[in-house]
């Protein structure tokens, strides 16, 4: 971000009046609210070092003894515009005063004494008076008619060029000044300068939303009045700034405000001038509470670096976007029958229990959970942003569900608790993700037949007796090797081509699956007889692998397969894809 700015400097000013004829001994000089001393016709220091350093002079103590004497008798009467005469140094002066305004809220007192032995008539005098009164009030055009008295006169050409060149300067400071206010209102970030005394000189409407205030109530303020109790940390970070003449940024800094807590990006530096140095300070703050809010909501349902991405990714993500993504469902068997054992509160604290090891494991391998569905589980990997191993991911993630369930089982049977049984389908595929809802409620999520495929695979754990079924397309990405058997060639309702699912058993006990090697051996050469339409051959392998493992599901499939094709040979198109005809 960059931040412009305009400045009429003493300087220059100086120079200006210094090269004005106003006549012998008339002194024209200009102060700020402050006192300190903005420009002057005599030859009169502007800036002293104190210090080390570069200061300016204050009117009250400048060698000058005219406009120190005038600097006196006005100090308490800033912002006043007077006409009248007074004694300076034994000598009587004609004093007119005149406050001028910048854009910016900058006010300035004109001071012109001019001794008045010097003029033999005082109507001139009066139109200066009166016309620099005009001006003033606004009116930079004014201009006076010459006199018969050649001082006057000399006074009437110096004012009238003087007027000339303010209106003109004046101009040029107006249009840099709204130029520069339009930079910094188009800002987003909100914007505060300090002087160097630490001053409010001002804020931009993001600054003023941000601090929940308005510019008359923040005017002239200084930084510790406008950062107190647990945000004075900032009044002393903007004076480390100053004084050691360095930037300093902070990220996710939270400001009490009356308002509620703001969490800020910020940056505090120091604002300078080639020639004069250090002229105050700059603050910009970057509101990221919505930010903050929708990174915490997000973290919620998926691990914080998978939010990050997805926050990073911005609109075009959270708009649309095909992909390719493994999904996963997982679901609770005989859940019915459950809730009626353990009524409504009982049923609210064992799901609460149970999705909280089963996010876990999910969360561990990077899934985003998308959704419960009742008693469901449906998580995806591989978004926002994929990587070369998110089916792995999903399919540890599988594994560690089924293992922690175990453990689950254990603690509950220990409590005079029945055990519980999931199903897990996982399959990989184009899905489209993005924010999906009404305008009043959106949710991020994934659709798309590979979703649906992912969800009949869950429910199709019941028929083939096993825990997790994972389609060929998943463990073909996989990089690792897993105990996996293949289950069958499926045609999933609504769908014409058939896709090949295996059954995932690394996670299965002596107990749970005895002989699991030799009886997945066993299988895998009876699968083999069975798609050569050797059914003989077929029923024994599958009856061998039944004799070590009775309950093993599959091989029952199989077996009574290979015995009804034995009596009914099948035509000679089959292709041995089986066709469900449930969801």
């Amino acid at each position: 971000m960059g931040v412009v700015g305009a400045d009429v400097w003493p300087v220059q000013l100086t120079n200006f009046l210094q090269s004005l004829s106003v006549g012998n001994e008339t002194s024209v000089f200009v102060v700020d609210q402050r006192g300190m001393l903005v420009g002057s016709s005599s030859p009169q220091q502007l800036y002293s070092i104190k210090n080390n350093r570069l200061v300016r002079q204050k009117a009250v103590e400048v060698v000058d003894p005219v406009v120190r004497d005038l600097a006196l008798s006005m100090q308490d009467r800033f912002g006043q515009e007077i006409a009248e005469r007074l004694t300076i140094l034994g000598r009587q002066y004609m004093l007119v005063t005149n406050m001028y305004k910048d854009p910016t809220g900058f006010a300035w007192q004109v001071l012109v004494a001019t001794p008045e032995d010097n003029y033999l008539a005082a109507s001139p005098l009066q139109r200066v008076a009166m016309a620099a009164d005009g001006m003033a009030n606004g009116d930079l055009d004014q201009r006076l008619q010459s006199s018969a008295v050649d001082e006057v006169n000399d006074l009437t050409l110096s004012f009238n060029s003087m007027a000339g060149q303010l209106r003109q300067s004046y101009g040029d400071l107006e249009a840099l000044s709204s130029y520069q206010e339009s930079i910094l209102e188009s800002m987003p970030s909100g914007v505060l300068t300090f002087s160097e005394e630490g001053i409010l000189r001002s804020a931009n409407s993001p600054a003023l939303e941000i601090f929940d205030c308005t510019p008359e109530v923040v005017a002239n303020t200084s930084c510790q009045e406008l950062f107190q109790g647990e945000n004075s940390w900032l009044s002393h970070m903007l004076f480390e700034v100053y004084s050691k003449d360095e930037t300093r940024s902070l990220e996710d800094v939270v400001l009490s405000l009356p308002a509620g807590d703001r969490s800020v990006n910020l940056v505090a530096q120091p604002l300078r001038d080639a020639r004069i140095g250090l002229i105050g300070t700059m603050l910009m703050l970057e509101d990221i509470s919505e930010e903050i809010r929708l990174k915490g909501t997000m973290a919620r349902y998926m691990d914080p670096r998978i939010a990050e991405s997805l926050f990073r990714s911005g609109a075009d993500v959270l708009g649309g976007v095909e992909s390719t993504a493994t999904v996963l469902f997982s679901d609770i068997r005989s859940f019915t029958r459950l809730t009626e054992q353990l009524g409504p509160q009982g049923t609210v604290g064992f799901l609460n229990e149970y999705f909280t090891l089963m996010v876990e494991c999910l969360s561990n391998e990077g899934g985003m959970l998308d959704k419960f569905i009742g008693d469901a589980v449906m998580a995806v990997f591989g978004l926002p942003s994929p990587t070369k191993s998110d089916e792995d991911h999903a399919i540890r993630s599988a594994i560690a569900m089924q293992e922690v369930l175990s453990h689950f089982n254990v603690e509950r049977q220990l409590r005079g608790e029945s055990p519980i049984s999931i199903g897990i389908g996982l399959h990989t595929d184009i899905v489209v993700s993005g924010n999906i809802g009404s305008p009043k409620r959106m949710n991020y999520t994934v659709i798309g037949d590979g979703v649906n495929l992912a969800s009949r695979l869950e429910s199709a754990c019941k028929f083939y007796g096993a825990s997790v079924l994972v389609s060929d397309a998943t463990l073909r990405r996989s990089s690792n090797t897993y105990c996996s058997r293949p289950a069958d060639y499926v045609i999933v309702k609504g769908k014409s081509e058939p896709v090949l699912v295996h059954e995932l058993l690394d996670f299965v006990s002596p107990l749970s699956f005895p002989e699991r090697d030799l009886v997945v051996e066993r299988y895998q050469h009876g699968l083999e007889a069975y798609r050569s339409r050797a059914w003989s051959t077929a029923i024994d392998h599958f009856e061998a692998a039944l004799m070590m493992h009775a309950q093993d599901r599959l091989s029952s499939i199989y077996l009574e397969r290979s015995s009804f094709f034995l009596e009914n040979e099948p035509p000679d198109d089959w292709d041995g894809v089986w066709r469900m005809t449930s969801k």
